[in-house]
């Protein structure tokens, strides 16, 4: 009798946008440059072979395998098996860091994944049926209105799942290699994330951290390049938008939420980096504007 070949719908097939790549041949992984940093290979059924700096990792069933970016002319090749069916996704910097932004565990997993940059790992029969029903619906979908946004969405969930998997690995093996400004930046991503809709002075981190503002600055921007202070209205900035663009608070609401001693300030804080009043900004949106969303 003929096996159903449930690679079918998706055979041959690659969906891209300008932040993720899915493609049911894996060997589409060696053309990519950069952005795309974050990438990875499964294997449902039969086999593939990753060449990767002189080592071969191969996958069988229900295989997954992380591989760190490839400069172009990169030493990787894939070879896919018989009766392979499968696929590979990657994803943006700028993917990751709208799901994971000022989150400290993707600070963990960056620097697991600079001593670990390959990961090759058992996953369950469900997560890869998750896994083969992405690659269908995006290749299918092509009529959809919101389809970018539906894939996107279907994608995350998956990334989420994958992230919290390196994480177990990360969160057992590396706090041995975080030297004192990796720790402490670590420590004021962790009280940003829990501090930053009622603090925005630097000030207040640094007493929390034992340190001046000066010094925690100066670690901030040894870390990340980035000052405390630009954290800090980053992560106050992207709270208002997403207030103003999504829930049916009002701008004295927002205001209150964020803790800003009155609506004047918080109108001239949120024009100083929007570029518009809080107003204005939830106008132009809601009317569809080339506003840069």
């Amino acid at each position: 009798m003929k096996t159903e070949d449930t690679n079918t719908p998706f055979k041959n097939g690659i969906y891209r946008d300008d932040r993720l790549v899915l493609a049911s041949n894996p060997e589409y992984l060696t053309s990519l440059g950069h952005p795309f940093i974050m990438r990875f290979v499964y294997c449902r059924t039969g086999s593939v072979t990753i060449h990767y700096k002189g080592n071969d990792i191969s996958l069988t069933s229900n295989e997954m395998m992380f591989l760190p970016q490839i400069n172009e002319g990169g030493d990787l090749s894939i070879i896919i098996g018989e009766g392979y069916s499968g696929g590979a996704f990657a994803c943006t910097g700028a993917l990751v860091k709208q799901a994971f932004q000022f989150n400290t565990t993707m600070r963990n997993i960056g620097i697991y994944l600079h001593t670990h940059p390959v990961i090759h790992w058992q996953i369950d029969s469900d997560f890869s049926t998750t896994l083969r029903d992405l690659f269908i619906y995006a290749i299918k979908a092509n009529e959809a209105i919101f389809k970018e946004e539906m894939v996107r969405s279907l994608f995350l969930f998956i990334l989420y799942t994958i992230v919290s998997r390196i994480a177990e690995k990360a969160d057992h093996a590396h706090e041995e290699l975080l030297n004192r400004g990796e720790v402490l930046f670590m420590k004021f991503l962790g009280l940003l994330n829990q501090n930053y809709k009622s603090e925005r002075e630097v000030a207040y981190y640094a007493n929390k951290l034992h340190l001046s503002p000066k010094y925690l600055s100066a670690i901030c921007k040894e870390q990340s390049g980035k000052s405390a202070s630009i954290w800090i209205n980053e992560a106050v900035i992207e709270e208002i938008r997403y207030q103003l663009l999504h829930s049916d608070l009002s701008v004295k609401e927002i205001c209150v939420m964020m803790n800003f001693p009155n609506i004047s300030f918080f109108g001239r804080y949120v024009k100083k980096h929007l570029g518009y009043s809080p107003q204005a900004y939830r106008k132009l949106a809601n009317v569809g504007t080339g506003l840069n969303l």
